[in-house]
Formats: structure tokens, sequence, C-alpha cells
């Protein structure tokens, strides 16, 4: 099942009296983010509320708000730490063979012979590749995310088929 709500951002702090927050930016291109003016966060663990931007914009690598009804610096300390989420449907179409994390978090890997090796319970983006953290048993597996090891991209079928011999090369075990 998909996510209605798709993680962008990030607030890390407050930036200036007049209610600005910076935050960080969790989409590959931060540019992204700059055509959308209403985005969601989460009260109360329960339900999605919207939160509609007077301005956004990019330094260095983070993206600063001012948000419509949020006024001074007190207001945006409140926001210390919110995600900022966007409507899956107000999202652009991504080009094939590419996946929002949330629909990559919970996908059994799977191995060219069937095995399943565990299930995807983060996406880490440290440089070079994406690192998949899989669940295995008790374990963690830290697998590269690399064209020559992922054989099948099903993720619209719950699982990611890789190659078994590659993959028991490049991963790294996790206690």
């Amino acid at each position: 099942m998909q996510n209605e709500f798709l993680l962008v951002a990030e607030i890390t702090k407050p930036f200036g009296v007049e209610g600005e927050v910076r935050a960080k930016v969790h989409m590959d291109n931060p540019n992204d983010i700059l055509p959308y003016k209403c985005f969601y966060y989460m009260a109360n663990s329960k339900e999605y509320v919207p939160i509609e931007v007077q301005n956004i914009r990019l330094y260095k690598g983070f993206a600063y708000f001012k948000f419509k009804d949020v006024f001074d610096r007190d207001m945006a300390e409140k926001l210390r730490g919110t995600l900022l989420y966007i409507s899956r449907k107000d999202a652009k179409p991504l080009p094939d063979g590419r996946f929002y994390i949330v629909d990559i978090i919970g996908c059994a890997i799977i191995d060219d012979k069937g095995e399943i090796l565990g299930t995807v319970t983060d996406v880490m983006q440290p440089g070079a590749n994406d690192v998949f953290v899989i669940k295995h048993g008790k374990h963690n597996i830290l697998m590269p995310v690399l064209p020559h090891l992922i054989t099948k991209w099903e993720v619209d079928k719950g699982r990611i088929v890789v190659d078994g011999q590659i993959f028991r090369e490049v991963s790294v075990f996790e206690d």
C-alpha cells in the first residue's frame, strides 16, 4: 500500500526573528521543493495537517521556509524537528526505474533463487550510492544499491530481486 504523503524536508531550527525556519531537504534535487506552496506535518501522530508557505528559498544546501501563520522566532522554535510532507497526488511523476524511498521501505529482498534475505527498513544516502538497511532475523545488513546487484525492481509487488552471489560479497552485517 502506498503512502499518501511523501517526506520532503525536516525543520532543523528557526532562522532570524520573523518566523523563518531552516530545513534539511530530503529530495534528490533541493530545487524540486521550490514549486510547492502547501506542505503537511503530522499532528499528534494521527493526522497530516496542512501548512501554507509564504516563501521558500535555498541557500548552501538548506531550504528556508517562511510559513503564512508563523510570525516570530518563538513560533518557529516550536517547529524544530518537524517533518514536512507533500501529498503524493501533488508530487511530480518519477521516471521509470525510480522510486520514492517510502515505497522501498518494507520491500522484501530476495535472491535470484527465491530465498528471502530480509526486509528493507531504511535507505541511507551517504553519497556515491544509496545503501539499504535490511532486517535479517535479529541482525541488520547494509547493502549498497548497485546496478549490477539488483536484477529486478518489483516495488509494486513489495520485493526487490538481487544477485545472491554479489549480495553476499558486497553486503555488510551489522550488530
